[in-house]
């Protein structure tokens, strides 16, 4: 049973510092709440939460998990070893997450 309810940080303005607010209680959630805690980069146009965690150019990412159905999503988390953090990386290109063929997929 989950006793815990998840965090989720969204908003439409870029600039906000959704980034660094999300990177940073990840760290305070493993650290100091000692909580294994996954942060998701769902940011479209500029995704740069993997680089907060000297994640660069992940070879799996959110978006390559959605365009394949039949992919293991758990490719797409790494671990930050200074941290502890679990983190997903983002992509900036929408079209990576759309089915290669028609019907391919649930878009």
């Amino acid at each position: 049973m989950v006793d815990t309810m998840p965090g989720i940080i969204i908003t439409g303005r870029g600039g906000a510092g959704k980034t660094t607010i999300a990177s940073n209680l990840g760290v305070y959630f493993t650290r100091e709440e000692g909580l294994d805690t996954v942060v998701i980069d769902g940011d479209l146009f500029l995704p740069k939460l993997a680089f907060h965690f000297g994640i660069y150019n992940p070879a799996v990412n959110l978006h390559s998990i959605l365009k394949d159905p039949r992919a293991n999503p758990f490719s797409a988390v790494y671990r930050d070893p200074k941290t502890g953090v679990y983190v997903v990386p983002g992509s900036s290109n929408i079209y990576e997450s759309r089915p290669e063929k028609p019907g391919q997929g649930s878009f």
